[in-house]
């Protein structure tokens, strides 16, 4: 993931603008994360791959290169309609987020700590 200092900076060098957009993408994770997790058990590979590529993209911009390589796999392994692969990705894709979500709340704990 990208550093606090980096992250502010990537945004123009304004902390404030920086703590709303962390806001909202810790909110908007946890919603991503959660219809992943629902749509990838209930069997949707694809309005998972959508799901996924959502949450690739928004994890791309903070920089979060292995969650993004894990959640490029399962795009992979939906398009592909792997099932089985798919399934089995679920525990490690839900520890995944969790660290990836722990990261952005510390970033921006350390983002509040600059102001």
């Amino acid at each position: 993931m990208h550093g606090a200092p980096a992250f502010v900076e990537s945004m123009g060098g304004d902390p404030a603008i920086c703590l709303e957009i962390l806001d909202v993408a810790l909110e908007e994770s946890q919603t991503q994360i959660d219809a992943v997790t629902a749509l990838w058990s209930g069997g949707s590979t694809d309005q998972a791959r959508r799901a996924v590529h959502s949450l690739r993209g928004a994890s791309a911009t903070f920089g979060a290169s292995a969650f993004v390589a894990l959640l490029r796999q399962m795009e992979s392994d939906c398009e592909a309609e792997e099932t089985d692969k798919v399934l089995a990705a679920l525990d490690n894709f839900q520890k995944s987020a969790s660290r990836y979500r722990d990261a952005l709340a510390a970033m921006r704990e350390e983002i509040r700590a600059m102001t």
